[in-house]
């Protein structure tokens, strides 16, 4: 037992010198000048982004944060958890969240509530792989009229593989497919078999 506790507490020493320096690390990171002439703004979950605005210090957002949220546009909010991000879209009678980021579930929940007190009615999943879609058990759990909507590409690819992820409820063509949440109609971007949410929804005019 004594040499078992010692191993352990050995392996446990690369892990806290890691995070000691990440987040000395992070302290230390003067954001670069922008390329494209762009003001660095602190993240707003109220505020929106305007065109000619980037987030500052993002890698220091997120060794010191659980997650950065800022407000896009009137119904559309970006999350970044752990440098992955995501988006959601805030609708009359619920919420529709693209891609439920592996290990930030909780997160995302919390994300959301602060910004609203609507349910979450859909999610999409952009592809099939796991650090994108490997949270959407956490959702699938809270409520049994979940709508997953996915490409059919998307969808081959979970019965193919045997994902042990829930399958999507809603299968969009691909193409030139779409899919519809309470009167929002957005048709499928052509990406390789990839369900992405138009720029057009993401971006602040």
């Amino acid at each position: 037992m004594p040499n078992t506790i010692r191993l352990v507490s050995l392996a446990l020493v690369p892990l806290l010198l890691v995070c000691t320096i990440s987040a000395q690390a992070a302290e230390g990171v003067v954001e670069a000048p922008s390329t494209v002439n762009a003001t660095y703004v602190e993240p707003s979950a109220t505020r929106q982004l305007k065109p000619t605005e980037k987030i500052g210090s993002l890698f220091n957002l997120n060794v010191q944060n659980d997650y950065v949220l800022q407000r896009l546009t009137e119904r559309t909010y970006w999350f970044q958890k752990n440098y992955y991000a995501t988006t959601f879209y805030v609708g009359d009678e619920g919420v529709l969240l693209f891609d439920p980021l592996d290990g930030a579930g909780q997160s995302l929940k919390d994300a959301i509530a602060s910004v609203t007190n609507l349910p979450i009615r859909a999610i999409v999943y952009s592809h099939n792989h796991v650090d994108h879609i490997g949270s959407i058990k956490e959702f699938t759990k809270d409520s049994g009229k979940l709508r997953i909507i996915a490409s059919a590409p998307t969808a081959d690819q979970q019965a193919h593989t045997k994902s042990s992820h829930p399958p999507a409820t809603d299968t969009v063509s691909w193409p030139n497919g779409s899919f519809t949440l309470e009167d929002l109609a957005e048709k499928v971007q052509p990406a390789e078999g990839f369900l992405v949410i138009p720029w057009s929804r993401c971006l602040p005019e």
